[in-house]
């Protein structure tokens, strides 16, 4: 793959950052965002390949590390994309899709997700974890493939929307996925706190039931 020079306008938030530079420096959101964005496919650590299963459809398989890998990825549009087999792409079907989204399995998060878009239009990113990007200026003039990668933390999906539309976007991969621990809802909580309270009075009734005088 080749990577070009170019420069990149990053919105971020109400405010806007320029950045120029090589294709694989990086783009660091600030705020309270916890997403960065990289222009360049710089590895990390654990990096797995998503396979799809190949489809017509609005929702595609993906598979992490293999074929049959699991946990299963989910991609998601509004309208029919065409998914090719293999560590492949996704194509628009019939017209350009403007939304994709990118879901992992319940009970898994992950950190890291790289890809490649074919002639990059202006797009946006959001994510689980409440980050958001915005990203202009991509072709520079050229019309070849350009590497992303976004990280976050404790991500469970992103979503890539372009007003424009995709035509492909293809070789994703993933990394840092962690199973994760179940937390009790806060409803649970409450039920479990109420039964240790009723244990507990009942076994004070009890005690205080049992108390009698007695006279030596």
């Amino acid at each position: 793959m080749i990577f070009s020079r170019a420069v990149v306008a990053s919105t971020i938030f109400a405010g806007a950052v320029l950045f120029s530079g090589c294709a694989n420096a990086t783009i660091v959101f600030g705020g309270t965002a916890n997403l960065d964005v990289e222009i360049g496919q710089v590895p990390a650590a654990g990096e797995q390949k998503i396979y799809f299963d190949a489809a017509k459809a609005t929702n595609i398989t993906g598979h992490v590390g293999s074929q049959t890998g699991t946990p299963l990825v989910s991609f998601t549009s509004p309208t029919v994309v065409d998914a090719k087999n293999g560590f492949a792409s996704i194509d628009f079907f019939g017209s350009l899709y403007h939304d994709l989204t990118i879901t992992i399995a319940k009970g898994f998060t992950f950190t890291d997700v790289v890809f490649d878009i074919a002639s990059p239009d202006p797009f946006t990113i959001a994510a689980s974890n409440g980050g958001t990007a915005s990203l202009s200026d991509l072709k520079n003039g050229n019309d070849e493939f350009k590497a992303f990668s976004i990280n976050g933390t404790n991500l469970t999906w992103i979503t890539l929307h372009s007003d424009i539309g995709f035509s492909q976007i293809k070789q994703f991969e993933l990394s840092g996925v962690t199973a994760v621990t179940a937390v009790p809802e806060p409803t649970t909580w409450a039920m479990m706190i109420l039964g240790f309270a009723g244990v507990g009075f009942l076994a004070y009734r009890r005690r205080s039931d049992g108390a009698t005088l007695r006279i030596v």
